[in-house]
């Protein structure tokens, strides 16, 4: 189940989900909002948000700082310059007893961290998504794919010389590796490719429409 602000036509754009609406405790709907799905498979749930709640705030936990969106019960990970060594991330995080899934890898969240060598996630991690410039000139060696991942920012691949090896989770359905290179599972877009293929040529595969390389 995803959880969404409540924006005009948010339902016009979002097919066989189970939707959170978010609310203001004193804000009134009305009252035909929970026919507004365009499937039938589709429900609403209307979660109010009492006032006075600060939409944002973060802690540093293990040298990995995350930033809570308490309207959504959602993580990213932010500005983390000094985690060390093998980095795991959970499915969820806790916070004055409340849970929050974690959802993204935030931009620059590893920049220049030279301590770090890989990155790895819970099974039923809840991550879908690695925003610009993520690990740039950081010591990253290994990165997994978790099995709900989806979205690469354009610039998400700068400045990664080290990156060895990238693992993708089995229930992954958008991304594969193929003879060293990081696509889409239609092949049309390329993300990354690893750093220690022996050639000196880099042979883009001919089925490639779109480029994410950050060369």
């Amino acid at each position: 189940m995803r959880k969404y602000d409540f924006s005009p036509n948010i339902f016009s754009e979002i097919n066989n989900r189970n939707i959170i609406l978010i609310v203001p405790e004193h804000l009134s709907l009305p009252s035909d909002i929970t026919n507004d799905s365009p499937s039938n498979n589709q429900s609403i749930q209307i979660q109010y948000i009492k006032p006075n709640v600060e939409r944002l705030t973060a802690i540093l936990v293990n040298d990995i700082t995350y930033e809570f969106d308490n309207y959504i019960l959602t993580a990213k990970i932010i500005a983390s310059p000094k985690a060390k060594g093998k980095v795991f991330i959970p499915r969820i995080i806790k916070n004055k007893k409340i849970q929050y899934e974690i959802t993204t890898i935030g931009e620059r969240s590893f920049e220049m961290n030279k301590t770090i060598s890989s990155l790895t996630f819970d099974p039923k991690s809840e991550v879908t998504t690695i925003e610009n410039n993520a690990f740039k000139r950081s010591s990253i060696s290994k990165l997994q794919i978790p099995q709900k991942f989806e979205y690469f920012a354009s610039n998400w691949n700068c400045c990664m010389p080290l990156l060895s090896e990238i693992e993708i989770s089995p229930k992954n359905n958008n991304f594969i590796l193929e003879n060293g290179f990081l696509l889409d599972k239609e092949k049309e877009t390329i993300y990354f490719y690893l750093r220690d293929l022996e050639t000196e040529e880099l042979i883009i595969p001919s089925t490639i429409i779109y480029s994410k390389l950050c060369i």
